[in-house]
């Protein structure tokens, strides 16, 4: 996303990012995202170098809307700790059938 990119937030959104700020019943990363949104809102005109990661809730806001912007869906950027491969190993280890020496 280019650095020329703004967002515009309506009034309606405003509001509702600052009592979903104030209110402090959401997760921290969804207030987080909140605050990014109200602050790119309100400094349109200065130059910032912007984070990666307020670019990118930056971008699902302009792409899908105030709620994809907030929520945490899709994938988070982790790898998985477990493949598939090692955990059909594992899980025949865990099934299987004990060593000749081990009790169980």
């Amino acid at each position: 996303m280019g650095k020329q990119t703004h967002i515009e937030l309506t009034s309606e959104q405003q509001t509702a990012l600052e009592k979903l700020i104030r209110i402090g019943n959401a997760l921290d990363c969804t207030h987080t995202r909140a605050r990014i949104l109200l602050l790119n809102d309100r400094i349109q005109s200065q130059k910032r170098i912007d984070h990666e990661g307020a670019d990118n809730v930056r971008w699902r806001f302009l792409s899908s809307g105030l709620q994809a912007a907030l929520d945490d869906k899709g994938w988070s950027g982790v790898l998985p700790r477990f493949t598939d491969d090692v955990e059909a190993a594992l899980t025949m280890l865990d099934c299987g059938e004990p060593p000749e020496r081990a009790a169980r």
